[in-house]
């Protein structure tokens, strides 16, 4: 069943067909870039958002698990190979393999990126909980801005509302990401708002879902 209304069957099925080729396109350049690192670098660096935003557009569509779960790896896969990647795209990836408990996988990217990782509070909170099955909520956040709405969730004795007074905002604290408005554009570029941090942070700290899941930004699986 589509988890998102803000466009049809339809719109995300001819998404993804278009995105899956773009990446096969990708793929196929970096195939032949040899031994030219810095090329094999910039591709990946494009490549990586064609994976995560195919992603989003499988979740937004209803896609099953073990399917969101193979195009999670592909994502993975890329990242494995990137000497830097943005703090988003490493967010949604850490988020997204915690949700599909997909931990084995995940130690490679959190190797990879533990620079970065070790650094932002909730980066390292999700590691931890996807390499240890422990749960360490310290440190700072790297772009407070938009996740200190978050730092008081671990003592608060209600979680929930904290996570609902975040998800509320949540929309708002991304006005200056590329993705903000893609709904209302014409260039068929949306493939869904989804607070994948916010979902993972309620499985590792079991907080009830029951006011979380009618958030519109909420994914529930």
């Amino acid at each position: 069943m589509i988890r998102d209304n803000r466009k049809s069957i339809d719109y995300f099925e001819n998404y993804i067909a278009y995105q899956n080729e773009r990446i096969r396109k990708k793929k196929e350049k970096l195939s032949a870039c040899g031994d030219d690192k810095s090329k094999a670098e910039r591709i990946n660096l494009s490549l990586i958002k064609f994976e995560i935003d195919l992603f989003y557009a499988e979740f937004s569509l209803g896609t099953g698990k073990s399917e969101l779960i193979a195009s999670l790896n592909d994502a993975i896969d890329t990242a494995a190979k990137m000497p830097e990647i943005d703090y988003e795209s490493l967010l949604n990836l850490l988020a997204l393999s915690v949700l599909l408990e997909n931990n084995k996988k995940a130690q490679i990217l959190i190797e990879d990126h533990k620079g970065m990782i070790y650094e932002d509070k909730l980066l390292k909170f999700l590691a931890i909980y996807l390499k240890e099955n422990d749960i360490k909520w310290e440190g700072k956040f790297i772009i407070p801005a938009v996740y200190s709405g978050l730092e008081n969730i671990y003592i608060s004795d209600d979680k929930e509302s904290v996570l609902l007074e975040y998800l509320s905002g949540w929309y708002e604290d991304h006005k200056d990401t590329s993705w903000y408005g893609a709904d209302r554009r014409n260039n068929d570029t949306y493939v869904g708002y989804w607070s994948f941090e916010s979902a993972a942070i309620a499985k590792v700290l079991k907080i009830d879902e029951s006011k979380l899941e009618k958030n519109v930004y909420y994914p529930k699986l």
